[in-house]
């Protein structure tokens, strides 16, 4: 696995000779980022699917762009709210049913085995820093557009967290009574 390179360089005179080296050379494994492995995500899940190419489009439109819109960052987001969390009419809300979705009770569908497969919480953590950078160089009308992006991003990873909890403490529920009948 060593090769012997020969460069040439100058000594103090300006002539060239001949500097003879060892370098290890190692194959270059290409380590896959977040994208490539959201673009490569071979789930049965059909919102697996779409998670992950909606954390695709949060990197390369709000985290990895240069000059991002705070509103494509609010569309991107409000497209995962609503395909990861499904709505639950409450009794309020059908008695007065004015379309206002306030009194709606949101239950995220979204699984532990999800989160870690489309990697959407470090996604989504990435997408919170990168809309406070943004907040404090955009100018004072995009200031309230970046808040509001922040404040979803920040309350869809609050969602999912929760979600994750309460999948973990009904598994861990589930696995006691399994063992306390066996």
């Amino acid at each position: 696995n060593y090769k012997i390179l020969v460069r040439p360089t100058k000594d103090e005179r300006g002539k060239s000779n001949g500097d003879v080296s060892l370098k290890k050379y190692t194959r270059i494994s290409r380590n896959p980022t977040m994208k490539d492995q959201a673009l490569s995500s071979k789930s049965s899940h059909p919102l697996e699917q779409t998670i992950s190419s909606i954390g695709k489009s949060l990197l390369t439109d709000v985290v990895d762009a240069i000059d991002p819109s705070p509103e494509r960052a609010t569309d991107i987001l409000l497209t995962l709210q609503n395909e990861s969390c499904k709505q639950k009419p409450t009794a309020a809300a059908a008695s007065n049913n004015n379309g206002s979705n306030d009194t709606n009770d949101n239950t995220c569908i979204v699984t532990i085995a999800i989160l870690e497969n489309t990697r959407i919480g470090k996604t989504l953590t990435k997408t919170v820093k990168a809309c406070k950078r943004h907040k404090r160089t955009a100018s004072q009308e995009e200031t309230p557009q970046w808040e509001k992006a922040l404040e979803l991003a920040e309350t869809l990873l609050t969602i999912y967290k929760s979600a994750a909890d309460a999948e973990a403490k009904q598994t861990a529920i589930k696995k006691k009574k399994s063992e306390a009948a066996a």
